[in-house]
C-alpha cells in the first residue's frame, strides 16, 4: 500500500506526467525450443520468440491483456501448477503511442539502445566493469527437464552444455527488444512448471515482480531486462547487465514520449 500511496503523491506533484515506467530485471520465457504440439502458447501465429539473457521485453497490449497479466498460484496438481491470470487495465493512450513508435522503428531503436548502453558503460571504470556484456558462452537455455548441477545460484560450470537448447548465433551482442505480455508476481521464486503454466495461460514473454501494485494507479509501461530463464539454473551473473539494458531501453522510450504545452494539457483536462 505504501508504494501505491507514493505513486498517487507522484501524480499529485507532477500532474502533467503522461507516461510512467517500471524499469527492472526479470525472467525471460523464450518460445524457441518449445515443441509446437506441446499445447503451450509460443506467440502470435506460432512465432518463436528467441529471447536471450540481456534482451529487453516491453509491455504491449496482446489479446485480453493490456500489457501486464497478474499471475498467482492457485492449486498445485501433479506435474502442473494452475496459474490464474487477471486482466489489467490497458496503459494510457500516450504510453501506447510511445510503444507503437518504438515498434514501428524497431531497427533504429535497437541501434539507439545499444548506443545508450555503450555510453553507460563508458561513464567510469566501475560502470564499464559491472555493466559489460558477460559472455555468450554463459547464456545457456537448458531443456526444461534438465536440472541444475551444483549449488543453487552458483553458476552452471558443472551443468552439461549438451542439454542446452540449440539456438542460432547472433551477429552482434547488442540486446534485442521484444514487445508483448509481461506476467507480474509478488516474487520471482518460480520453477519450470510454473513457467510453463504462465506461458500456456498468458503467452507472456517475461515475468517480473512488483508491477501489479502500480498498474491501477499509474498504468505504466513495464520495461524488463532479462536476467535468467526462471528455472533451476538462475543466478546473479546477468543481473547488472540486464539492469543496464533495461535502463538504456527506458531512455530510448523517453525520447518517444509526446510533449504537450500548457494549452494542450488544459484542453485534455477538460475532456
Amino acid at each position: 500500500m505504501a508504494i501505491q500511496y507514493l505513486a498517487k503523491e507522484l501524480l499529485h506533484f507532477f500532474p502533467k506526467t503522461t507516461v510512467s515506467m517500471i524499469v527492472s530485471t526479470g525472467s525471460g520465457i523464450p518460445g524457441i525450443g518449445i515443441p509446437k504440439d506441446s499445447g503451450y502458447s509460443i506467440g502470435k501465429e506460432g512465432e518463436q520468440h528467441d529471447i536471450r539473457l540481456g534482451d529487453v521485453v516491453i509491455s504491449s497490449p496482446v489479446g485480453l491483456y493490456g500489457g501486464v497479466a497478474n499471475v498467482d498460484n492457485d492449486i498445485q496438481l501433479p506435474n502442473r501448477i494452475k496459474v490464474l491470470p487477471r486482466h489489467v487495465n490497458s496503459m494510457s493512450q500516450d504510453a501506447r503511442g510511445t510503444v507503437l513508435d518504438m515498434k514501428l522503428h524497431r531497427d533504429q531503436e535497437t541501434v539507439r539502445v545499444a548506443k545508450y548502453l555503450v555510453e553507460l558503460q563508458q561513464k567510469d571504470a566501475h560502470m564499464k566493469r559491472t555493466c559489460a556484456f558477460p559472455n555468450t558462452a554463459k547464456d545457456l537455455y537448458f531443456e526444461p527437464d534438465y536440472k541444475h548441477q551444483g549449488a543453487y545460484g552458483a553458476g552452471c560450470q558443472r551443468c552439461d552444455a549438451s542439454q542446452a537448447v540449440k539456438r542460432p548465433a547472433r551477429k552482434t551482442t547488442n540486446p534485442e527488444i521484444f514487445f508483448g505480455t509481461i506476467a507480474s508476481r509478488k516474487n520471482l521464486d518460480i520453477d519450470v512448471e510454473t513457467r510453463k503454466g504462465i506461458k500456456h495461460d498468458t503467452g507472456a514473454l517475461a515475468v517480473q515482480a512488483g508491477a501489479m501494485c502500480l498498474m491501477y494507479s499509474l498504468a505504466p509501461l513495464v520495461v524488463t531486462g532479462i536476467a535468467d530463464y526462471a528455472d533451476s539454473h538462475r543466478n546473479e551473473h546477468w543481473q547488472k547487465y540486464a539492469a543496464a539494458t533495461a535502463a538504456a531501453c527506458a531512455k530510448a522510450l523517453v525520447g518517444n514520449v509526446p510533449i504537450y504545452d500548457d494549452e494542450v494539457c488544459a484542453r485534455a483536462a477538460l475532456n
